[in-house]
């Protein structure tokens, strides 16, 4: 487990004490839906017990990525934040998520169409819209592909 101040990289085997990490992000949403969002605190978990090289960062500000390595590239899954959080917070978490990873050139992740803040925000940190998936969610709405290429 790699440390820096406030945000640390969890291991693979999520212990009791990451299971209410997980359920008390999910608690601060009070069950609110988001468009494309289809996660819960049992599929996170299921998740990184079943999948032998999916991790996720967290810090004590409340985000939460979940993400899978295939070097030289990772997909994000999931980032999730408390309510009330800014941005801002998120953005730097996704910038130290890059720079403890140097081994990854490229970083993938997908966003539903409507979902503007996510949009801004990632953009924001350097991502670049790749492609489009047609009627990818289950209310109709496209996927964007967004890509992070280290510079």
């Amino acid at each position: 487990m790699k440390h820096n101040s406030s945000l640390s990289f969890v291991s693979l085997n999520p212990d009791s004490t990451t299971s209410a990490m997980v359920e008390a992000l999910f608690r601060s949403w009070g069950g609110k839906k988001f468009l494309g969002f289809n996660w819960t605190p049992d599929k996170v978990l299921e998740d990184l017990r079943k999948i032998s090289n999916l991790a996720f960062v967290e810090n004590e500000l409340g985000v939460l990525i979940l993400y899978k390595e295939i070097p030289p590239e990772a997909e994000i899954f999931l980032v999730f934040k408390n309510k009330g959080q800014d941005s801002e917070v998120v953005k730097r978490t996704l910038e130290f998520l890059f720079n403890a990873n140097s081994h990854i050139t490229t970083w993938w992740l997908e966003v539903h169409e409507q979902n503007l803040g996510a949009k801004s925000l990632y953009e924001r940190v350097g991502f670049e819209l790749q492609s489009t998936r047609k009627n990818y969610y289950s209310d109709g709405g496209n996927a964007l592909i967004y890509c992070h290429r280290r510079r």
